[in-house]
């Protein structure tokens, strides 16, 4: 799976989860899955504006093209992953 180096580290947790189990994501992170620059730089907290090119890189060369485009493929994406989970039977 991606590595999360260059992303900031209070991000980190949010990001993986959104895409190893399909957890919802909203604000800046959300914006950035779905391409909005612009608001997401908005939302941005410095250590997040500074890493916007970051955030595009590991976009581009680590994660799934499916895990982000628009509003729909971001929520299609927390679906599928929503429904692959294994629950533990007990």
């Amino acid at each position: 799976m991606a590595k999360y180096d260059s992303i900031p580290s209070h991000m980190r947790d949010e990001l993986q989860s959104y895409l190893e189990k399909g957890t919802p994501i909203y604000g800046f992170l959300r914006d950035m899955m779905e391409h909005k620059i612009y608001e997401a730089a908005i939302r941005a907290d410095a250590m997040n504006l500074a890493a916007i090119p970051n955030y595009i890189s590991f976009m581009y060369n680590s994660i799934p093209i499916a895990a982000h485009g628009s509003r729909e493929d971001v929520d299609r994406w927390i679906v599928t992953k929503a429904l692959t989970i294994e629950v533990p039977r007990g």
